[in-house]
C-alpha cells in the first residue's frame, strides 16, 4: 500500500475507536453509551485529554458512532476514505460484503469520486481491489436497478449527492419512492416499502460523509438516520462547529502534509498579536500571486500591500 505514515496513522486510530465502541457495546449491551465511551477513551489518547461526544439527536437511539478524521485539504481525504471501508470491514463487519454509502456536497465531487474509484490505475480503485477484492461501484442510478447478487458478492459502494437523499418531504427524492426493480430485496420482509432506501436500510450500510462541513444540519442527520448506518465517519478539512459540532475523533495538521511532502507550495508560518497584521504581511508576500488573479478584490489586496494602509481602510 502507498499510504503516507499520517495517514496510516489516522485509519489506526479510527479502527482503534471502532474496536474500543465494539467491546463498549459487548460489555453493556443495550447501554446506548458505547460511541460515547470508545470516543472520550480514543481523545483522551489521541489528544491527551477527553473531549466529549456529542451524538446527533437522530442517531442517539441506536447509539450509531459519528466521528470525523480532520484532514487538510491535499491530505487525501478520498484515499483515507476508501481504506475507511477495509478498517470498518474488519471491525464490524467480519462475516459477508460491506455497503458503503459514500455522501459528497457537490455533482463535480461525485464525479470525481466515481472516476478514482472505477478506473483501473488510479491509486484507490487499485488498493481498494487490494483490500477488498471484488468492489462494486454504483452511481444513485445504478443503485435504483441494483438487485441483490450484486451485493451478496461484492463489496458495494454507492457515490450520491447528499440532496439524493436529503429533503424534508421525502417523496419527492426517486430513492424513497416504491420501485419495482427492487423487489427482490424484499423476500421475507414483512410490509416493505419496495424503496431504495428501505433495500439499503436492510443490510445496515457504513456512511461516508465527504466534506462534512457542508451537510451539518439536523435534517442532514435524519437523512442519514433514514439509512440505519452501522457508522458514520465525516472527512473535512473543517469541522463543524454550528449546527452539529464534529466529533473530531483525529485531527492532522497543515505541518505534517508538508513533512510528508503532500503540500508542493513552500508553507511560513508567523505569528502575530493582531490578526490586521497577519493579514496584511501575508497580502505583501503574495501580491505578485494576487496580481494574476484578474478581479476587482484581487487588485484592492495589491493596493492595499503596496500602500500598507490601514486594513480598516479596505472597500472590500
Amino acid at each position: 500500500m502507498s499510504l503516507k505514515p499520517y495517514q496510516s496513522d489516522v485509519l489506526d486510530a479510527f479502527e482503534a475507536f471502532l474496536r474500543a465502541y465494539r467491546e463498549a457495546g459487548e460489555a453493556a449491551p443495550g447501554s446506548r453509551h458505547a460511541s460515547r465511551e470508545a470516543f472520550e477513551h480514543c481523545t483522551l489518547r489521541n489528544f491527551g485529554f477527553r473531549i466529549p461526544y456529542r451524538a446527533p439527536s437522530a442517531l442517539a437511539e441506536a447509539d450509531v458512532p459519528v466521528v470525523c478524521l480532520r484532514i487538510p485539504t491535499g491530505g487525501g481525504k478520498t484515499l483515507i476514505g476508501g481504506h475507511a471501508i477495509g478498517r470498518i470491514k474488519h471491525s464490524l463487519m467480519p462475516a459477508g460484503h460491506s455497503l458503503t454509502i459514500w455522501l459528497v456536497p457537490t455533482d463535480a465531487i461525485r464525479a470525481q469520486t466515481l472516476r478514482v474509484l472505477r478506473t483501473p490505475g488510479e491509486l484507490l480503485h487499485d488498493e481498494l481491489r487490494g483490500l477488498l477484492g471484488e468492489v462494486a461501484v454504483l452511481d444513485i442510478d445504478e443503485a435504483l436497478s441494483v438487485q441483490p447478487a450484486v451485493l451478496d458478492s461484492h463489496d458495494t459502494i454507492v457515490v450520491a449527492t447528499m440532496q439524493a437523499f436529503k429533503q424534508s418531504d421525502t417523496e419527492r427524492l426517486a430513492v424513497y419512492r416504491p420501485n419495482g426493480a427492487l423487489m427482490d430485496h424484499f423476500r421475507g420482509v414483512d410490509q416493505p416499502g419496495w424503496s431504495l432506501v428501505e433495500a439499503l436500510r436492510l443490510r445496515r450500510p457504513f456512511v461516508i460523509v465527504d466534506e462534512a462541513h457542508n451537510q451539518g444540519t439536523s435534517l442532514a442527520f435524519d437523512t442519514l438516520a433514514r439509512l440505519d448506518p452501522c457508522a458514520v465517519l465525516e472527512l473535512t478539512a473543517t469541522p463543524d462547529r454550528l449546527h452539529q459540532p464534529s466529533n473530531v475523533l483525529v485531527s492532522v495538521s497543515a505541518s505534517t502534509l508538508q513533512t510528508a511532502e503532500m503540500i508542493k507550495l513552500p508553507v511560513e508560518m508567523a505569528t502575530h498579536g493582531d490578526w490586521r497584521i497577519a493579514l496584511r504581511e501575508a497580502i505583501a508576500r503574495n501580491a505578485g500571486t494576487l496580481r494574476t488573479i484578474q478581479t476587482p478584490t484581487a487588485q484592492r489586496l495589491v493596493d492595499l500591500a503596496q500602500t500598507r494602509n490601514p486594513l480598516g481602510a479596505m472597500p472590500i
